[in-house]
């Protein structure tokens, strides 16, 4: 499997730079895959021929971590195929903001958009249809999104066209902890969000120092993480230089091979988002999207 992380090109300057809170160094990239079980590449997939029906999840987030006086989002597109997607948010008083347009496929992410601490109606829908009369209807949303001040929110779209994966496609949504107030530690989350790398089985996603050997200990951060599960939650690590790996639940089998090394700031907190590779072979390669929670640039 080739070396392949999706993220804007905006997003990689920053990463690179290290830009406010604290960034990224490194890509992130995944090397050659091996002991992977063999697929069929060219088999045939059966496809939804028809836009998904709408669906609603309820999110309310009331953690205040940015201490402002309103509420900052990201909107990442983790949809093979679907196209380019935008946010449309209405209060129910004035008429809808149109922030996060144009993600693409492991687009999203790279910068916040902030909004009036509010209650909201959230729906995604084709950029390509945002402004149309009548009105798009939605891909998905979040009903009600009650997002307090201070409060710090990524919404992923998530799921699969491919109707023999049982994913529907739907939002999931995470509050955000933007950093550890402390140099001498990162925080790093894995949001599971690949329904043909998960199709294979539950992993075990291990964290390892990047001097050594992978998996290091036998010992894996996250147990039997599934797209089910989704959120697989935050891990504080000592800061430095690290992999990030996976086995099938036995803790033998690789399943994703050994990054390239990620150094995150000191004191950040970043998300890594695991999809898969629409390049690679389904349910065995996967991207992975790194999201550096504490990166406020561009915001007021």
């Amino acid at each position: 499997m080739k070396a392949k992380t999706l993220t804007p090109v905006v997003y990689l300057l920053a990463l690179l730079t290290a830009a406010c809170d604290g960034g990224i160094s490194g890509t992130g990239g995944i090397s050659e895959f091996m002991g992977a079980p063999e697929l069929d590449s060219q088999a045939p997939v059966e496809m939804v021929d028809a836009m998904p029906l709408a669906s609603d999840i309820a999110f309310t987030n009331t953690a205040d971590t940015t201490l402002r006086p309103d509420a900052i989002y990201k909107l990442v597109n983790g949809v093979i195929g679907i196209g380019p997607i935008s946010a449309r948010i209405n209060d129910g008083a004035v008429e809808p903001s149109l922030p996060a347009t144009g993600n693409d496929f492991a687009e999203g992410g790279a910068l916040y958009s902030a909004l009036p601490a509010d209650t909201y109606n959230f729906d995604v829908v084709p950029t390509s249809q945002l402004t149309a009369d009548p009105e798009a209807v939605q891909i998905a949303g979040i009903n009600p999104m009650v997002l307090n001040a201070g409060t710090s929110t990524t919404a992923i779209l998530r799921g699969s066209l491919d109707a023999t994966l049982n994913a529907p496609v739907e939002m999931f949504a995470i509050g955000n902890v933007l950093g550890t107030n402390n140099t001498s530690t990162i925080q790093i989350r894995i949001i599971h969000a690949a329904p043909a790398f998960d199709a294979a089985g539950a992993v075990d996603i291990h964290i390892d120092p990047a001097n050594a050997g992978q998996p290091a200990s036998g010992f894996p951060v996250f147990e039997d993480a599934t797209y089910s599960t989704g959120d697989i939650g935050f891990v504080e690590l000592a800061s430095g230089s690290y992999v990030i790996t996976a086995t099938d639940a036995d803790g033998v089998t690789q399943r994703i091979p050994t990054t390239d090394p990620i150094t995150p700031s000191p004191g950040s907190s970043t998300t890594f988002i695991v999809l898969d590779d629409p390049d690679g072979v389904a349910g065995v390669d996967v991207i992975l999207v790194p999201l550096n929670d504490g990166d406020r640039s561009g915001l007021p």
